[in-house]
Formats: structure tokens, C-alpha cells, sequence
């Protein structure tokens, strides 16, 4: 459940990690949910 919460973080807020490494974890996370979103349960 920890990546939906990634999703809910507040990107407007500034960070000590740069934007472009924040976006590319941002969209690892989102393509990992819609994997597991699309596998049917075993």
C-alpha cells in the first residue's frame, strides 16, 4: 500500500531530492501498481 501513498505525496512542497528523481520514482511506483493491478489474484 506504500505506493499509493507515494502517489499522495505533495510534489508542489519542496524536497531535498531533485524534482527529475522524485518524477521518475513517482512513475516506477505507477507502472509497478498497474501491473499488479492488472494481474489477476492468485
Amino acid at each position: 500500500s506504500f505506493g499509493f501513498d507515494i502517489l499522495r505525496m505533495p510534489y508542489w512542497r519542496p524536497t531535498s531530492v531533485c524534482q527529475r528523481c522524485v518524477e521518475e520514482l513517482v512513475e516506477t511506483h505507477r507502472i509497478r501498481i498497474l501491473e499488479v493491478l492488472s494481474t489477476p489474484a492468485a
